[in-house]
């Protein structure tokens, strides 16, 4: 049946929500025989009593060609969105700014540390400033090729054959890697002259000891340097960005337990700790057996830490903070649609606590929560069955005293667990 705006109000209450799963003339009933739940709400709103109330409207702040992938944080003063292919700003006075970086139509993932925020879709990444609003690579510098070698007589290095290998530092105070070192057979006394060094940033030059193969900080080099001279045996600190690359861009980034972490296609990719934007892309890796649709970190600072991942039809967990010992382990027989993970405050789904949890839409066709140490709960199983789509986005609000997750779905597909008779509820609203 339908229910006229002004009928809405008398209407209910439906204390257990929407319901589409139970036959339509076996709906829950309370002691009165009265129904507890509705088939479907369209456009209204079910009060904690489960009273209906109309959806409020919504108002334009911004005319875009192809608008999509906003994205906000707590901690910063403003958003993000793509449209025509251009990253933009959206401020709390709702102005928009675009920052003059192409970055396609694909959907864009975000994540923040500090005042930095990692951006990357499938094919570009980069990273946004949040102080200036200025955009970098979200990665170090280029890692540069080590120059020209001259050994020449008079200098303090003893006899033996050293590694060298250098480094190039931008004004972020972002290390580059460092190829594969290179062998230098010295005689005793004699000191190594490098000619030609990189002129784009400060140059770090790592150098081992005779025989030796632990690198370690023979000198940085202000920006701009042409030569350098090495005469006594270094003892800085270990080299640490050695055979590193870039991460590659990917669908889904995440900042978690000190590392930067990737989904590239079917490919899980992870940096190095505190080496946001670089990787090892030989060993800092796990393959699943199909794309990733969602990567989410929880339980971080605690025993339980750990990471969903969903990829097809499984989701897996992935246990502790050191990835070397990262064994998948099935947490849930059912996929994630992607783009639906959303943060929500615990008692807003009838945790204990005020904490925050991690919810995301299941391809079952119910919102699930993933909890710290693996497990993951259902929170509207049996009762409700949303469509399977493409992709979706979620947001958590808080408004007239209600508290909701909200969920678009792109190419939404039937949901094969939803019954197809139902009783709809609509509300009609004439603009008088």
């Amino acid at each position: 049946m339908k229910i006229r705006e002004e009928e809405l109000p008398r209407a209910g209450p439906w204390p257990a929500g929407v319901n589409n799963l139970a036959p339509e003339g076996r709906l829950p009933t309370d002691e009165n025989g009265r129904p507890t739940v509705l088939r479907e709400a369209d456009n209204v709103d079910l009060t904690t009593a489960g009273y209906g109330k109309r959806r409020q409207g919504s108002e334009s702040c911004f005319t875009g060609v192809l608008t999509h992938s906003l994205w906000a944080h707590d901690e910063l003063g403003f958003g993000l969105f793509v449209d025509a292919g251009q990253l933009h700003t959206l401020d709390a006075d709702e102005s928009v700014s675009p920052l003059g970086q192409t970055v396609g139509n694909l959907p864009m993932s975000y994540a923040a540390v500090g005042e930095r925020v990692f951006f990357s879709n499938t094919s570009v990444c980069g990273m946004l400033m949040a102080l200036d609003r200025s955009v970098h690579g979200w990665g170090a510098p280029e890692t540069p090729a080590v120059p020209a070698v001259e050994l020449v007589d008079g200098y303090a290095l003893p006899a033996g054959l050293y590694q060298l290998a250098i480094t190039v530092t931008d004004a972020l105070g972002r290390e580059s890697g460092a190829e594969l070192a290179r062998q230098i057979r010295v005689a005793d006394l004699q000191g190594i002259l490098l000619q030609g060094l990189p002129a784009g940033g400060q140059v770090g030059i790592y150098l081992s000891g005779p025989d030796d193969q632990v690198l370690r900080l023979a000198a940085r080099v202000p920006a701009g340097t042409a030569s350098w001279l090495i005469g006594t045996a270094a003892e800085g600190v270990k080299i640490a960005t050695q055979l590193l690359d870039p991460l590659p861009p990917g669908q889904i980034t995440r900042i978690h337990n000190g590392r930067h972490w990737v989904a590239d296609g079917r490919t899980l990719r992870w940096s190095p700790s505190l080496r946001f934007g670089m990787t090892d892309l030989a060993h800092n890796l796990i393959r699943f057996d199909d794309r990733i649709d969602l990567l989410e970190p929880v339980g971080a600072g605690t025993p339980a830490v750990g990471l969903f991942i969903a990829a097809g039809k499984r989701t897996y967990w992935l246990a502790g903070a050191d990835p070397s010992n990262f064994s998948p382990v099935d947490a849930h027989a059912a996929g994630a649609v992607p783009g639906t993970s959303v943060r929500v405050p615990g008692q807003a789904i009838g945790m204990p606590d005020d904490a925050d949890y991690t919810i995301w839409l299941s391809r079952r066709g119910s919102y699930v929560i993933g909890m710290p140490g693996g497990s993951v709960q259902s929170i509207n199983a049996g009762r409700a069955a949303i469509h399977d789509a493409e992709r979706g986005a979620s947001l958590f609000a808080q408004r007239d005293g209600m508290q909701q997750v909200i969920t678009t779905l792109k190419a939404p597909r039937h949901q094969g667990l939803a019954v197809t008779d139902r009783a709809v509820a609509h509300v009609i609203h004439i603009d008088r």
